[in-house]
């Protein structure tokens, strides 16, 4: 983002989700009055709140996925464009990197860095031709590298099994 530019809320949202853009969350967070925590709770997705750190289980995490797939929070048409954009995500290292090239997934990565550990995560809908599935990887180790390789390893295997169903 460039200081003193102007973004529309799309772009803003677009830099959030298909880039994991902090920078672009906090700007739209200055422009939207919502409270994150109360959204979903409401949806029934906890948080985890820890040393004035706040944190997603894997099983919350996919749960923001299924409600999105099955629109039981959002009307279908809102459903279905909030997974068009997590689609566009440009996170390419992980769960994108264990399935054929052109399959779709709707999905969102993030990553922390800590002194001594870091983390990556990787979670979406895979759309594999014969059976949509839902896959959600949260690593933590010593490079994001390995890390990334370590998602796409699960994200492999999981394809390959569910494909030979």
């Amino acid at each position: 983002l460039v200081p003193g530019h102007a973004y529309t809320i799309g772009e803003l949202l677009e830099r959030m989700i298909a880039r994991s853009d902090n920078d672009a969350a906090g700007m739209l967070a200055e422009q939207v009055d919502v409270n994150i925590e109360a959204t979903l709770n409401e949806m029934g997705v906890p948080l985890v709140i820890s040393n004035n750190q706040v944190w997603l289980t894997v099983k919350s995490y996919a749960s923001m996925f299924r409600i999105l797939y099955n629109s039981t929070y959002l009307e279908p048409k809102w459903s279905s464009a909030g997974l068009e954009l997590l689609s566009r995500s440009v996170y390419s290292q992980g769960l994108m990197a264990g399935v054929p090239k052109g399959t779709i997934i709707a999905h969102k990565f993030g990553e922390r860095a800590f002194a001594q550990d870091h983390q990556l995560h990787d979670c979406g809908i895979v759309y594999q031709p014969k059976t949509p599935y839902l896959l959600c990887v949260m690593t933590r180790g010593k490079n994001f590298d390995g890390l990334a390789k370590v998602i796409r390893g699960i994200s492999e295997i999981v394809y390959k099994n569910v494909s030979a169903q």
